[in-house]
């Protein structure tokens, strides 16, 4: 039943008069307690809802964004802490700068090289897991 249907049944019931007062006041009670709860939902519903459009509205906003490469200042700064005993660390390095730039969410990471070693199950030193199962 419709908010507006249980409405106009309680208005309905408070302008009879059928003699039988308690079933009156119980009905009507429970109908007010209906329309309450019907509202809330409805107002949780549209809460819901309202927060799946902006999820959907931020999703395709990451969607279009534009791939954002690297400067010549970056790659020299890269270049600089660069360990010549290690290309593997250097690509890493790129990796880690281009999440940075591209991916949503990374700004706010503190080290996105660690953060990404988190992800992906642990370090790559031969001690990294494949957390999905399919080896």
């Amino acid at each position: 039943m419709s908010i507006e249907a249980m409405k106009m049944a309680l208005e309905a019931l408070e302008t009879l008069d059928s003699g039988d007062s308690y079933k009156t006041h119980t009905a009507a009670t429970a109908l007010r307690k209906a329309i309450r709860e019907a509202e809330k939902e409805q107002a949780d519903f549209q809460g819901f809802v309202a927060n799946v459009q902006d999820a959907e509205k931020q999703a395709c906003e990451i969607i279009n964004r534009e791939w954002v490469g690297l400067t010549m200042e970056d790659v020299a700064e890269l270049w600089e802490d660069y360990d010549e005993s290690s290309w593997y660390a250097f690509f890493r390095a790129i990796e880690a700068k281009l999440r940075e730039k591209n991916a949503y969410g990374w700004q706010s990471v503190d080290n996105v090289t660690e953060y990404l070693d988190e992800l992906r199950g642990g370090r790559d030193d031969g001690t990294n897991k494949n957390i999905c199962g399919n080896d």
